[in-house]
């Protein structure tokens, strides 16, 4: 998937080339949304198929309930705009946070939960179960 971001394709030339590549079915994304080189207004210029977070912007929503309300209100406006929230796993908590906020979490290599660190997550008021 072509990528913009701040080590990826130059973001001035994205409203010129996303078009071309989404028209023949290539989906793109902006990487490393949050770390200030790719700003909100920018959002409606940029037709990508994915918003991928910043590690720092994801790792906080658990500590810092402002992270948590930006966050979720950049899913609400990605969605209205025709495009999905992702970051990369950090830890169960944050994760969940994630999941509820609306923004689809990678789980990159990870593997399973130990049994009793499954079983306390699962007694979490706040968990997610998305089988229940």
């Amino acid at each position: 998937m072509p990528a913009l971001g701040p080590d990826r394709a130059p973001l001035t030339d994205a409203p010129h080339a996303v078009p071309p590549l989404r028209s023949r079915g290539i989906p793109t994304a902006v990487e490393a949304y949050g770390s200030g080189a790719v700003v909100l207004a920018r959002l409606r210029d940029l037709p990508v198929d994915r918003i991928a977070l910043h590690p720092a912007v994801a790792a906080e929503v658990v500590a810092d309930p402002t992270a948590a309300l930006v966050v979720g209100h950049t899913v609400a406006l990605t969605r209205v705009l025709g495009s999905t929230v992702h970051a990369d796993s950090v830890d169960v908590h944050v994760d969940a946070t994630l999941t509820r906020l609306g923004c689809e979490v990678l789980h990159a290599g990870s593997g399973p939960l130990p049994a009793d660190e499954f079983e306390a997550w699962l007694r979490r008021d706040d968990a997610v179960r998305p089988f229940v």
